[in-house]
């Protein structure tokens, strides 16, 4: 292995694959550049969990339709959480089954619509939980009885044999916090449906843009009366969306680039 390292990759520069890779990455669509890059690659293997989902339709545009993406095993820093029977599943329908002897679990009630733990809510051992509910994850390590709080809410989806089956929703704020939450879920469907608005802009204003980052967090409007998240978003340099926006004309379609969950 050492010597084929070294012989293959470590030999020095090598102009002409560099210069295939240069004719690859000048070509205008990127669809399926990573086959064209990597033509021996039989899988993408991709983490789908919490915000790393937002990257999936990229991910799947750069990879194309002959390569499978393939989302990961449910893995904390701690201990292994739970496998993905079902790995061709999207990122929406991605559940994973607990290990039950990767470490001893335990699940505290979650309420998600007040962002906090369930009233008087105890933790259970997996015999305790129940479908269509929502917990927070702790784990006790076997390797010297180390008691973690992971920080994951999940749901429980079904079960699998006697083990539940989970799907992640969100991180849970710290215990001692009392803040409103931005679900990850949420902010995807809200930016869905800017890109659809997008979309029709385009067509009406050439170089409508494209977007690169965007970020939630929460705004007080009228003195903490009314709280609401927000999303920042980031469009490609050269959009006319960003001259109307400065300019304060009205841009068709979209009458801001901030959307309001």
């Amino acid at each position: 292995m050492r010597g084929a390292v070294q012989d293959s990759v470590l030999a020095g520069p090598s102009p002409e694959l560099a210069g295939r890779v240069r004719r690859i990455c000048e070509r205008e669509d990127w669809c399926g550049v990573l086959c064209h890059l990597w033509p021996e690659a039989r899988y993408i293997s991709y983490v789908t969990m919490g915000t790393m989902e937002q990257y999936f339709p990229a991910i799947k545009h750069f990879v194309g339709e002959t390569v499978p993406v393939l989302g990961t095993d449910y893995l904390a820093s701690e201990c292994p959480i739970g496998i993905n029977l079902e790995r061709m599943s999207p990122p929406e329908e991605t559940t994973y089954v607990l290990l039950p002897t990767a470490a001893y679990f335990e699940f505290i009630p979650f309420d998600t619509h007040a962002g906090r733990r369930a009233a008087a809510a105890e933790p259970m051992d997996i015999t305790g939980v129940e479908a269509s509910k929502t917990y927070e994850v702790v784990a006790t390590m076997f390797r010297g009885l180390y008691r973690y709080w992971l920080g994951d809410v999940v749901k429980v989806t079904g079960f699998h044999n006697s083990s539940p089956r989970l799907q992640f929703v969100i991180r849970a704020p710290p215990p001692q916090e009392n803040s409103d939450m931005v679900i990850e879920r949420d902010v995807m469907a809200a930016m869905d449906t800017f890109q659809l608005m997008l979309k029709d802009v385009k067509e009406s204003l050439p170089a409508g843009g494209e977007v690169i980052e965007f970020a939630a967090f929460i705004s007080d409007d009228g003195g903490g009366r009314r709280r609401r998240a927000k999303i920042a978003i980031q469009v490609s340099k050269g959009s006319r969306l960003l001259d109307h926006e400065r300019s304060g004309l009205r841009t068709p379609s979209l009458p801001s680039a901030v959307a309001t969950l």
